[in-house]
């Protein structure tokens, strides 16, 4: 398969904005597609943080217990928002951060080790991602925005550590619940391998994220959309799709 070739004809005719950017690890970008443009975030925002625990902390914040505040409880993704429980573990807020994007989860880390902070190691790391608001709220600061090359620099730094913290954030993407953007032909393509991913969606962005793992080969891949109608975000799932299909099958060549 001639897999540029094969990326080049799905995006030819696109009605929407969309970035895509693959590459393996430790590599330069197999192929790029704005790149550099900036995009919201939406919930892949939530990958930045878990880089920010991952680097500044050592496994024992993990077993730290926090309680929930009422004013950190919002609706959308996530399942902590209608539990009764307010009390848990860090470990637990970061899985349920990742697995199932939990925007309660995510407001009570940015409250916790302070949203302030994460954004200013970002602009020293990462410059091209910000950091501004909370989950569900409107935006007093500024938006969440990114460009997958900065992201993709993120994703690979953070995936090549060796540390207590990234075990579990590792468990949490590749048990991510949101399968149907660039997973979701895997069992269908007969893919056996390991995939890890993060989606993210707003009204007008559909997102995802994903390392591929097929014995000693790995690729990554991020695609970023933006459209302004409802039939541009069918048309922009479907793409994600298409591109992660055409991953697996090059993987199992």
């Amino acid at each position: 398969m001639d897999l540029k070739i094969s990326l080049n004809r799905i995006l030819k005719n696109c009605s929407f904005s969309v970035a895509v950017l693959i590459a393996a690890p430790d590599h330069q970008p197999f192929y790029s597609l704005n790149s550099q443009q900036q995009f919201r975030s939406a919930s892949l925002i939530k990958l930045a943080i878990a880089a920010y625990l991952n680097a500044n902390f050592q496994s024992q914040i993990l077993h730290k217990m926090i309680q929930i505040n009422d004013h950190e409880i919002v609706g959308g993704s996530g399942i902590l928002y209608h539990l009764q429980q307010r009390n848990w573990l860090v470990s637990d807020l970061i899985d349920l951060m990742l697995s199932v994007s939990d925007n309660t989860a995510t407001n009570v880390l940015l409250d916790y080790f302070g949203i302030e902070k994460i954004n200013d190691w970002l602009g020293s790391n990462y410059p091209e991602i910000e950091l501004k608001r909370y989950m569900l709220t409107k935006p007093l600061k500024g938006e969440n925005t990114l460009n997958l090359n900065s992201l993709m620099n993120l994703w690979q730094e953070l995936l090549a550590d060796k540390t207590s913290i990234l075990k579990m954030i590792k468990l949490a993407l590749q048990n991510q619940q949101n399968t149907f953007k660039l997973r979701a032909d895997a069992h269908f393509n007969g893919f056996s391998g390991t995939i890890y991913n993060k989606t993210g969606e707003l009204s007008q962005e559909e997102h995802d994220f994903a390392r591929f793992c097929y014995g000693k080969r790995t690729i990554d891949c991020g695609v970023l959309t933006h459209f302004s109608q409802h039939s541009q975000r069918i048309q922009a799932v479907r793409l994600e799709q298409q591109i992660g299909s055409l991953l697996m099958k090059y993987l199992m060549e």
